[in-house]
């Protein structure tokens, strides 16, 4: 008798073939003589379709160069990379495969959620509430963008480059629609304003809106709440997304406040919050970053490497903020000598900070290897030191801001920036779920030695 082993796919191996295959596929369809205006080169367009489906934002070739077509498909990349591989290709994949089980239970690694994880239904609730949600707000973003753009130069139709900048705000994918980027429209006000609240709800996070949403809507129909708490990781992204905001924005200012002169003080705090908020996670920008110093480069690096929150639209972006929080309570509780992490009266479990740790140590070699091999396949190009370790770390984080080294790359370096952008687009998830798959429980306990650490 001949036994069959049942069908099994690995999570992560799900996920990167699932990027990979939609980057190539989009490559493809990006190489189609409709879509394009000018011939481009394959790496180019792999490049373009990395970025998109990465949501990074950095481009090697100009947005104007593809066709009306090439532009929609552009759109649909970004649309799947931001609404997230997990709430549109897994769930695809278990229709055909024997995946339900594991679909749920990646929802749930996904958003460091465990009673989610082994709940088939609140699971499959939270991925249709992702997607109702993200249609909503995009819907709600791309119909105002209509009525805000009416003066406004466009080389499209002004239906499309509403939708486009809609969906590219609130996935914070940082490709401008708008000839002369973002910066040609940041005397409109009202559209700057509007563009960073579709950037904040993006990249906020789905479990804090979620509970957020289940909460409002329970009080509306007058149900009571069997939770009176926010779960840690909501608490943790509500007070410190803010609070990272808040600090970015008057270093922001006062870095580059010359180029905040001639403005009124309310067009001053809108454009400073704005690029406070896009230098972090999204790359729109309005500032000269030609002009700018290594101090301001410096700190938009440490910001970015930070990131967005985690189970958000902005997809990859750095180590997410929940990892920084804790790599910060995990310091602190070393400095007072104390045993046990805590945070919002909750006790943090160990395993949790060694991953927090891993990202961050994995993140922070990564971004040195892309430097090194940048200055390699680089090595003809002027640049400084600084500008190759800005493009690394643009890369990983995801944050589409560049300082112009990426269109002049040689072949090799853009493959291997598209590389950067796919691995900082999926890399702090793949790690989650390979570090809880090979995690054992052993009964042999070694005994307890300590070594010296300076």
């Amino acid at each position: 008798m001949t036994f069959h082993r049942p069908f099994t796919i690995s999570p992560w191996r799900v996920i990167i073939f699932s990027i990979i295959f939609i980057t190539i596929m989009g490559s493809l369809l990006l190489a189609l003589p409709a879509a394009q205006k000018t011939p481009h080169s394959f790496v180019d367009l792999f490049f373009t379709s990395s970025s998109a489906v990465c949501v990074t934002g950095i481009l090697t070739v100009p947005l104007d160069s593809f066709s009306f077509l090439g532009k929609i498909i552009i759109l649909f990349l970004i649309q799947v990379g931001g609404l997230g591989l997990l709430t549109l290709i897994i769930p695809l994949v278990s229709l055909f495969f024997n995946v339900r089980m594991r679909t749920h239970l990646i929802t749930g690694h996904q958003f460091e959620l465990e009673n989610w994880s082994h709940n088939w239904i609140y699971s499959r609730h939270v991925i249709t509430f992702i997607v109702c949600f993200s249609l909503m707000i995009e819907a709600i973003g791309s119909v105002t963008t209509y009525f805000l753009i009416g003066n406004e130069p466009l080389s499209d139709p002004r239906w499309f480059a509403a939708l486009f900048h809609g969906i590219s705000s609130f996935c914070n994918s940082g490709i401008a629609i708008f000839p002369g980027d973002m910066a040609s429209v940041q005397s409109n006000g009202p559209l700057i304003a509007l563009t960073s609240v579709l950037m904040v709800i993006g990249g906020f996070g789905f479990v804090p809106l979620y509970e957020i949403s289940i909460r409002l809507w329970n009080k509306f129909r007058g149900i009571p709440n069997h939770s009176r708490h926010l779960t840690l990781q909501s608490k943790i992204i509500i007070y410190f997304t803010p609070a990272l905001t808040l600090i970015f924005a008057p270093l922001i200012w006062i870095s580059e406040h010359i180029q905040f002169a001639g403005m009124t003080f309310w067009q001053t705090i809108n454009m400073t919050l704005f690029n406070a908020i896009s230098l972090r996670s999204c790359g729109f920008c309005t500032l000269d970053l030609s002009t700018m110093t290594d101090i301001t480069l410096l700190l938009i690096l440490v910001f970015a490497f930070i990131g967005s929150s985690p189970g958000s639209v902005g997809g990859g972006t750095g180590i997410k903020v929940t990892s920084f929080v804790l790599a910060l309570a995990s310091i602190r509780t070393a400095i007072l000598g104390k045993e046990q992490v805590e945070l919002f009266g909750r006790r943090i479990p160990v395993e949790q900070i060694f991953r927090a740790f891993a990202i961050i140590v994995v993140s922070l070699s990564w971004c040195i290897f892309s430097t090194l091999i940048l200055m390699i396949t680089e090595s003809g190009s002027p640049h400084p030191f600084m500008h190759f370790l800005f493009e690394a770390v643009s890369a990983f984080a995801n944050h589409g801001v560049t300082l112009g080294l990426a269109p002049s790359m040689t072949g090799i370096g853009k493959y291997f920036f598209s590389v950067g952008m796919i691995f900082g687009r999926i890399s702090s998830l793949t790690l989650i779920l390979a570090l809880k798959k090979h995690k054992e429980k052993s009964d042999i306990r070694y005994p307890e030695e300590r070594i010296l650490l300076v």
